[in-house]
């Protein structure tokens, strides 16, 4: 299966063969390697590395493809679903239903194993509520989002420029939970179902469904931070929505 929902539509530029002149394809090697040109320009396998991700015939992506397969059958028994992405605004000159967030490829983005080697240098970003609970304060830039894509990755990046979103990182295609990231003394301490994109059009706080996706989203980020030995989550890790 070709990395679609881990770059966007960008996927199938990385998937084909790189190389030659052709301009088009240099400003997509560019964008691959996170605005900068490098020379040589880079092969899928460089850019597959510098991100984080690894080529779907790895032993270690199949273990855990296995597990993933796993837990989606569990989701899927307690009525979960894939989810679809919705377009939050009109775009001046577009038809209604077409999302420019769709066709944007992310500038800084990259697996949950690229975020954790980034981790340590980012600033806190929580806050504590009167009730005494955890939240992602949105006045600390920039912030950190993620999807878990169809396959059983999770997709992270910044939300640049107020323009970079969910749907960025998944190429408007369908994927499985979408929310923020929270970072505690330069650790993964929490998960935020916020996605205008994929998870507030669908969801209300407190049912049964939203539940079901809190379960699963943190079942999701444990069991692949074990799959592949990061010790980048806090011993306090949790999943909250809102």
């Amino acid at each position: 299966m070709p990395f679609h929902s881990q770059f966007g539509r960008f996927g199938d530029v990385v998937s084909g063969p790189l190389g030659g002149t052709d301009p088009d394809q240099h400003a997509a090697d560019t964008l691959a390697g996170n605005g900068t040109s490098l020379n040589p320009r880079p092969n899928r396998s460089n850019v597959l590395a510098r991100k984080g991700f690894l080529e779907q015939t790895d032993a270690s992506w199949l273990g855990w493809a296995s597990h993933f397969s796993g837990l989606i059958s569990i989701h899927i028994g307690s009525s979960g679903r894939r989810l679809s992405s919705v377009c939050t605004r009109n775009w001046p000159g577009y038809t209604a239903g077409q999302c420019l967030h769709e066709l944007t490829p992310p500038l800084h983005h990259g697996s949950l194993r690229w975020f954790c080697k980034q981790v340590a240098n980012l600033p806190d970003n929580l806050l504590t509520r009167a009730d005494g609970s955890l939240g992602i304060d949105p006045a600390v830039k920039p912030t950190w989002i993620f999807v878990i894509a169809e396959e059983g990755e999770i997709v992270t990046g910044q939300e640049d420029f107020g323009v970079i979103k969910h749907s960025c990182l998944a190429g408007g295609l369908e994927i499985w939970s979408a929310g923020q990231l929270g970072i505690e003394n330069g650790l993964l301490r929490l998960v935020d179902l916020s996605s205008g994109h994929y998870v507030r059009p669908r969801f209300l706080q407190g049912s049964p469904s939203t539940g079901n996706l809190i379960r699963f989203t943190r079942d999701v980020f444990l069991d692949y931070a074990k799959a592949f030995d990061m010790t980048c989550i806090h011993s306090q890790f949790d999943c909250i929505w809102g």
